[in-house]
């Protein structure tokens, strides 16, 4: 278990199935198609509402990720569970082979992230996630859940933005609480029969799973190179790699933070790096944590010394508002 997150300690059910089935047919659509060795790229940010200054965010959630990460797997009663779908012909959604894939599944890909407790902005990158295209598929609804609902909070509970509008509010696919989820799910099928969008609430419930595809989530073509899901607040971007041998290099995005002698903020530049460019000057936020899969840090801080760096990050960005803080594009 990560220090700083309480996932597998509360969540002792796992949270294997804590997506819907657009997400898991998006994945075996990649794995069937034979691109599950197939490189893709995945940010995640707060987009500013359009007219707007980007307001201050609070980046947290993070530890709650690798947690969730680390213990991803689909055990033999989630493997079943997912092969009793059936399509209204009573054919099965899933065949044995990406089943077989799923019950094998042991996450390897490459994340990197601003530091829980960070300070940012909308429109930065909070994590970019790259590796196999079906694997992010799997796993970047939960991230985007985990991320934006611990951000959100956090940002609301540090007060900032108090000068000008509440915290941004972060949208998200699903909730955070398997719990929420699960009651949700349950009162709707009490009251409309309505079938559970939630796997993990269908399972626990022995209802239903909604079988009707939302048409504007189902995953773009493969060759699209750069996508966003629309509108929601928190979102996704992707780079793929084109099919047939034809390689666009993906989007690398870092956030170069200036400082002065203390320590205190002066200025941010989103860059997107293309080559072999000169760099700004600064601290890039966005650090590597996981590579193939594996923890790059060798003591993760728990919940107290994040605390700390967060009230650290709050009173160095005391003296700024949202709409005074020199923030560059840089692409």
């Amino acid at each position: 278990m990560v220090p700083g997150s309480h996932i597998q300690k509360w969540h002792k059910q796992g949270l294997h199935l804590w997506l819907d089935l657009a997400q898991i047919l998006q994945a075996w659509r990649s794995w069937n198609a034979g691109l599950y060795q197939q490189k893709a790229v995945f940010y995640l940010w707060a987009e500013p509402t359009i007219g707007t200054r980007p307001k201050m965010i609070v980046a947290a959630g993070l530890a709650l990720v690798i947690d969730y990460l680390a213990a991803l797997r689909f055990p033999v009663n989630d493997i079943y569970y997912l092969g009793s779908l059936r399509k209204e012909a009573g054919k099965p959604f899933l065949d044995e082979g990406f089943l077989n894939y799923l019950q094998r599944f042991t996450f390897q890909c490459d994340i990197d992230a601003v530091a829980e407790g960070t300070v940012v902005f909308e429109g930065q990158p909070l994590l970019r996630l790259e590796g196999s295209i079906t694997q992010i598929q799997l796993v970047s609804q939960a991230i985007s859940a985990l991320m934006g609902q611990a951000s959100y909070l956090t940002t609301m509970f540090a007060g900032l933005n108090q000068e000008t509008s509440p915290a941004p509010r972060f949208a998200t696919a699903v909730d955070t609480s398997a719990e929420t989820s699960i009651m949700q799910a349950r009162a709707d099928f009490l009251a409309n029969k309505t079938p559970a969008k939630n796997l993990l609430a269908a399972n626990v419930l022995g209802i239903p799973a909604c079988t009707e595809l939302d048409k504007k989530r189902e995953t773009p073509e493969f060759i699209s190179l750069q996508w966003r899901f629309s509108p929601a607040r928190l979102q996704p971007q992707w780079g793929l790699q084109a099919i047939e041998g034809q390689e666009t290099p993906f989007s690398h995005y870092q956030i170069w933070r200036a400082m002065d002698a203390s320590g205190a903020p002066l200025s941010d530049i989103l860059f997107e790096q293309k080559g072999e460019e000169l760099l700004p000057t600064g601290t890039g936020l966005l650090q590597p944590i996981l590579k193939n899969g594996v923890i790059q840090q060798a003591n993760w801080p728990d919940l107290f010394a994040l605390s700390e760096y967060c009230a650290v990050q709050q009173a160095l960005f005391s003296r700024w508002k949202s709409a005074d803080y020199p923030l560059q594009q840089g692409l």
